[in-house]
């Protein structure tokens, strides 16, 4: 889905149409209850964008996924626990995961902080509401940015790459 000028272009070349927030909701309800991760852009402010996106076939997850580099461009200020006391380790969270976050050993279900990128698939399903989504630390947090200028010129920065407008 797109917003703003984006949206406009692509109504206005015939790409795309416009929907009602009505019908916004239910493509997104459908995309989460068919197991897709919610990406948007990292700024403040309006978005430009939602993309509902597989773990295995999105062009920007599944290299993500596949060599264990999530939090390279999926960043979320959220990871997943689980509570050892009501988990039944069903097994719910291990299909829902898109990024092989959640592993079983031992035929009990871990979460992987690390590679958890608090997309909320695995607590949105649990029969037995045992994850929950838990905030991140301040030191643990992404940065909000005000625009994706800042956001490019910060990822440059943590690379070690110059980002060629100052």
């Amino acid at each position: 889905m797109s917003f703003g000028p984006a949206a406009d272009f692509y109504i206005e070349n015939r790409m795309g149409r416009e929907i009602s927030k009505e019908e916004a909701r239910k493509i997104l309800a459908k995309a989460e209850e068919d197991g897709l991760i919610h990406c948007s852009t990292n700024s403040a402010g309006n978005r430009t964008f939602i993309c509902n996106c597989c773990g295995c076939c999105c062009k920007a997850m599944a290299p993500l996924t596949k060599y264990g580099n999530l939090q390279a461009i999926v960043r979320s200020n959220y990871y997943a626990t689980k509570d050892e006391d009501t988990c039944t380790d069903c097994g719910t969270c291990l299909e829902r995961c898109q990024v092989n976050a959640i592993r079983s050993e031992d035929d009990h279900t871990v979460i992987d902080k690390e590679r958890c990128i608090g997309c909320g698939l695995c607590a949105s399903t649990c029969p037995t509401e045992s994850i929950a989504m838990v905030r991140k630390s301040p030191e643990e947090a992404s940065p909000i940015f005000s625009r994706g200028k800042e956001m490019l010129q910060a990822m440059a920065k943590e690379t070690g790459k110059a980002y060629p407008f100052e």
